[in-house]
């Protein structure tokens, strides 16, 4: 072989060097570190600046305990100190909760090295939450179904039983003592009859009949009913820009309108403006609840119950947002508020069923419906729409 041909496949041959190492290791996708023996973090590529939010100048050097307070209370730290201490492998699912309390979720391998640790870790989040509306949605199925078996017969019972009252009531004396139990008595059927209805229209037993819904049009139109649903302290403001039309049935709409301005009234005892605005959107690319955070033109939000739990695909949508300026919700709160029975009023001021039946019936139409609220900064209910782009 001509000696030159055999240069030339000794060169091709050359072992990657450490520079060019380090710029594959950049493009990962998945975030690399090692941290040595004393926690320390001598190596992070880009990846790991991105799951951290953090810059190398801010971790090259430093412990963990000091980046990150309270990290050594963790399960994480105690899996990276048996690794350490055994030399053995471990892989680990991780939350990572970050200082303005959001949550990232982890995949993380941990494998001994000389220095001390490696750690593989690839962001898992956007699947976490799709686990999480997946969970949801078998609730809601679920308590679908039981409510629907509960709510006919529990119907049954109530005929039985306001039947029984009326006759009672209209065969005793006008001045008999019974009479005032009697009417109370039939003041409760009647609420729990309401009730009973609420469980129906959650699990979706009347027959849905969608059609093509001006927007604009139809809140214009119900706006004085919302307007006379509000004590005199309450104001209702309307901003409504042209949309396009979207396809739902328009009785439930009424229904999803009336809830969430009901719903913010209540949260504003001392009174204060319910707004109604009404806009278009247009998604170029899917975007989950984390991806809104950052979109600018539409904000992060508990969707269905869970942070950031349900997923828009592209397209044209109408968005109609309900603002109060009332109490508030914790994020906790605020997590649940679309679950069917959760409710912070007292027994006399709400089911729990109106803002289930409100996200049964934007899902059922394609939508989303999410919640954003802080305490003592009010709240706002946002519901997304699919354009309808069919035949009038």
């Amino acid at each position: 072989m001509p000696a030159s041909s055999k240069r030339r496949i000794d060169a091709d041959a050359l072992p990657v060097t450490r520079p060019e190492l380090g710029d594959v290791v950049d493009q990962m996708l998945e975030g690399f570190q090692i941290i040595d023996r004393a926690f320390r973090y001598v190596y992070v590529n880009d990846a790991v600046l991105v799951h951290a939010r953090n810059t190398r100048a801010a971790l090259l050097g430093r412990r963990m305990n000091d980046v990150y307070p309270g990290i050594d209370q963790t399960p994480l730290y105690a899996t990276l100190e048996h690794c350490m201490r055994e030399r053995v492998p471990a892989e680990l699912e991780n939350a990572f909760t970050y200082p303005d309390g959001s949550v990232g979720w982890f995949d993380l391998r941990i494998t001994p090295v000389s220095e001390g640790l490696a750690i593989l870790s690839l962001d898992v989040t956007a699947r976490k939450a799709l686990e999480i509306e997946l969970r949801q949605s078998q609730r809601l199925d679920a308590a679908g179904r039981m409510a629907a078996n509960l709510g006919h017969d529990f119907r049954n019972l109530l005929s039985v039983i306001r039947g029984a009252c009326r006759l009672a009531h209209k065969r005793s004396p006008p001045d008999a003592a019974a009479n005032e139990d009697l009417e109370l008595a039939l003041e409760a059927t009647e609420r729990a009859s309401e009730l009973t209805q609420q469980l129906l229209s959650f699990c979706r037993q009347r027959p849905v009949a969608p059609q093509r819904v001006d927007l604009a049009r139809e809140l214009d139109t119900l706006a004085p009913l919302a307007a006379r649903a509000l004590d005199r302290q309450h104001r209702l403001d309307l901003t409504l820009d042209a949309a396009p039309p979207v396809w739902i049935d328009p009785s439930a709409l009424e229904q999803v309108v009336l809830n969430l301005v009901r719903n913010a009234a209540q949260a504003m005892p001392d009174g204060g403006t319910v707004s109604l605005r009404l806009d278009t959107l247009t998604l170029d690319a899917v975007l989950t609840g984390r991806d809104r955070a950052q979109a600018g033109d539409v904000r992060a939000e508990s969707v269905g119950g869970a942070i950031d739990g349900v997923t828009l695909p592209p397209g044209r949508y109408v968005r109609l947002s309900v603002v109060d300026t009332g109490v508030g919700m914790t994020p906790d709160v605020a997590a649940h508020v679309f679950e069917p029975f959760f409710t912070t009023k007292d027994q006399q001021s709400g089911s729990g069923l109106g803002l289930s039946i409100c996200y049964g019936i934007v899902r059922q139409a394609g939508g989303a419906i999410g919640v954003i609220s802080a305490p003592g900064k009010g709240t706002t209910f946002t519901v997304y729409l699919p354009a309808y782009a069919g035949p009038a």
